[in-house]
């Protein structure tokens, strides 16, 4: 089997995954964070900051390949540490992450700093626990979500409504993303848009369909259309930031 064919067949295996594993308006959001997240150089000891459960790295990455998860809600944390994909879950905020400086190569981070309201502390922790030439590698939805509602076109005020029940503090652009990121001593090598316009409509339209579960058979039929691609614009970005050395 060519080189191609397997890297075709791995992303398959993994969008189909995605859909097992989330229901459809979650997946669909997820699988090209991941396909991003994957090509980053995931050099160890690495820390998952806002790991959540662990279901993310565990399809992601696999087992093992992750030293430490760290979530505030204990309920997660525990979901995790029971999942098994970490060698250890530890319960701290990420702006008092409770380790020595320089100890850690990567730090890993899927959707998560949007959630921070007080997001430069955390930054700053970030860079604390990074070796110097170690690298951050995040994804994050930007500001351009907001006017990529399907149900916004209907429902006046429902982005800003979904982003309130979201707790998205920090929809951002890319390049005041790279201003923040660099004012905290992470030079940004890498960034890459992903999730394109239709692929977000999409997934608003589905999302009042929740309650059906996970829909195995919606990966295939999202990747068919080419939702799951490298795009030039998009409505969320994987950056790869690297701590000076």
């Amino acid at each position: 089997m060519s080189t191609m064919r397997q890297s075709q067949t791995a992303k398959k295996r993994l969008i189909q995954a995605f859909f097992k594993e989330y229901p459809p308006a979650h997946a669909i959001f997820r699988v090209n964070e991941a396909l991003a997240l994957q090509r980053g150089n995931l050099k160890k000891p690495v820390l998952d900051l806002g790991c959540g459960d662990g279901r993310f790295a565990n399809l992601v990455f696999g087992r093992g390949k992750i030293d430490v998860g760290l979530d505030p809600d204990p309920k997660e944390a525990e979901r995790a540490e029971k999942l098994g994909v970490y060698r250890k879950v530890v319960i701290a905020r990420g702006d008092k992450m409770p380790f020595k400086s320089g100890i850690f190569e990567t730090v890993v981070c899927n959707s998560v700093l949007e959630h921070i309201p007080d997001l430069e502390p955390v930054l700053a922790e970030v860079n604390r626990v990074l070796k110097p030439g170690g690298r951050l590698l995040m994804t994050a939805p930007l500001k351009k979500v907001w006017t990529s509602q399907f149900y916004s076109f209907f429902i006046p005020g429902w982005a800003k409504f979904k982003n309130k029940v979201w707790k998205h503090y920090n929809l951002l652009t890319v390049n005041q993303w790279v201003e923040l990121l660099e004012k905290h001593g992470l030079k940004v090598r890498q960034k890459e848009r992903v999730n394109p316009v239709k692929l977000a409509r999409w997934g608003d339209l589905i999302v009042p369909f929740f309650w059906l579960g996970p829909q195995p058979w919606l990966g295939s039929f999202f990747m068919r259309r080419g939702f799951f691609r490298r795009t030039r614009t998009g409505v969320a970005c994987y950056f790869s930031a690297q701590k000076k050395k």
